[in-house]
């Protein structure tokens, strides 16, 4: 039995970019942990790994976009969209509750899930603070394309996008001056796309 701090683990997934495939050789280790028990939210590191580890209420209101929780942690939800890869390790007992749990309805969810990221990452954007996390920006954008395109809210991008986020993410020193058209067109378009209610190109 697979324990954290003392807390039997009920599902452990990756999350971050080995998740979402933008993986490469500086890119850090992240897993998603829910745990029995009442710990609340626990972010640590073990074993140089990052650990996101949350107990089911947590993980519950995490899922839910919960107002009361960090934008950082909902902002990346769409990571279950990869648990088919990503997913490493589901006890039994909890396996109808985790896949009920993370059974997110997007049609209802896109909105509000564009918008946490609008919070999130537009003051880097604001105050050209360029760290190497809004790749994502790209990816938001491509997932959304893809999902105007194909109805289908999945984790694939159009080339365009998918490209435009791995060279950024693949820089060895961060330019972001290059960019910043881009994450100001990316941000624009996200706050049209919450105003219009998803048809930011109408």
């Amino acid at each position: 039995m697979e324990t954290f701090q003392g807390f039997k683990v009920l599902a452990k997934y990756r999350c971050g970019s080995y998740a979402f495939g933008f993986e490469n050789n500086d890119s850090d280790n992240d897993y998603i942990v829910v745990l029995d028990g009442n710990p609340g939210i626990i972010i640590d590191k073990a074993n140089g790994d990052d650990i996101f580890a949350f107990d089911i209420s947590s993980f519950k209101r995490k899922m839910a976009f919960d107002d009361s929780l960090l934008d950082y942690l909902v902002i990346f939800n769409d990571e279950v969209l990869c648990l088919d890869k990503s997913l490493i390790y589901l006890d039994e007992c909890f396996k109808d509750q985790f896949l009920s749990i993370t059974k997110i309805d997007w049609s209802k969810s896109v909105k509000i899930w564009v918008q946490r990221n609008i919070d999130y990452f537009e003051k880097y954007v604001r105050l050209k603070e360029f760290s190497k996390k809004l790749y994502h920006l790209y990816r938001i954008r491509g997932l959304l394309a893809h999902y105007d395109e194909t109805g289908k809210f999945e984790n694939v991008y159009p080339k365009s996008y998918l490209e435009k986020a791995k060279e950024y993410k693949n820089q060895k020193e961060v330019i972001g001056a290059n960019y910043i058209d881009d994450f100001e067109s990316i941000i624009n378009y996200l706050k049209k796309y919450v105003e219009s209610g998803g048809d930011a190109d109408g």
